[in-house]
């Protein structure tokens, strides 16, 4: 027995070789598991991140309307107004784009796991449920949902097979996300604590409350654009190790087999 590559043309057999060759069962192409829910993840996360453009262009001008008035530079009631009515928005459109997006994340990192596994990789120590039940631990959610990210990476590598994964390298833009992740947490807690309710607040105290949100605006839209790359690479990556594993989309495998 002979077997020929993968993928057979009929157009290169003649009806003598027709005779002494035959195909063996075509098999149905499956679709990645996880290019759906990649998808729309993408589309919330591109959600997201003109969200947080929009409301750091408000923060800015926020930024610009104080740092003129605490330079003694008349402002206009029309101004504060602008500002005003942007601000009304920014709580709803926050909360929307961050519910969506951080719900598709939580099944997106299960299921790019559950695409490694799938395409073949062996030896995985994260499972779909401990990873979305990390998020809500409290020690758990410093690393756990970063080293199963790294580990869906490497065991997605089209090139290894289902050991050597393991000797592979790590992404440096899930790296980046992760500290981009850390400091966005430890920000939001600092800016909600130095924020002083009331409004009998000095001038300068405004001031410096438009900075911290500007800043803090600032940092969520870089984490946006940081996790919008790199759920497209990990989307990418884990579509090129399972059409390596379970073939292409309209390419079903098929082999060529000589008649004995």
């Amino acid at each position: 027995m002979h077997t020929f590559p993968h993928t057979f043309h009929p157009e290169v057999c003649s009806d003598e070789a027709d005779r002494l060759c035959h195909t063996a069962p075509m098999q149905e192409f499956t679709p990645c598991p996880n290019q759906r829910m990649g998808k729309f993840l993408i589309f919330c996360l591109a959600a997201f991140t003109g969200v947080m453009f929009y409301i750091a262009v408000g923060n800015w001008m926020e930024f610009a309307i104080l740092s003129d008035a605490v330079n003694g530079v008349a402002v206009h009631a029309n101004q504060l107004d602008a500002v005003e009515q942007r601000s009304r928005l920014e709580i709803p459109l926050i909360a929307l784009a961050g519910l969506a997006s951080g719900i598709a994340f939580l099944f997106f990192t299960g299921r790019t796991l559950q695409v490694a596994r799938e395409s073949g990789a062996e030896g995985l120590r994260y499972k779909y449920g401990w990873v979305v039940a990390s998020y809500f631990l409290p020690i758990a959610s410093w690393f756990v949902p970063y080293a199963a990210m790294q580990e869906s990476w490497r065991a997605s590598n089209p090139e290894c097979g289902a050991h050597d994964w393991v000797a592979s390298k790590g992404s440096n833009l899930i790296r980046l996300w992760w500290v981009l992740w850390l400091a966005t947490l430890f920000t939001f807690s600092f800016s909600n604590a130095a924020q002083t309710p009331g409004l009998d607040l000095e001038l300068n105290a405004y001031y410096g409350q438009a900075v911290t949100s500007l800043g803090v605006s600032l940092l969520y839209l870089a984490l946006g654009i940081v996790s919008l790359l790199m759920v497209r690479s990990i989307v990418s990556r884990g579509l090129a190790k399972w059409e390596h594993t379970h073939g292409a989309a309209g390419v079903p495998k098929a082999t060529i087999v000589e008649a004995s």
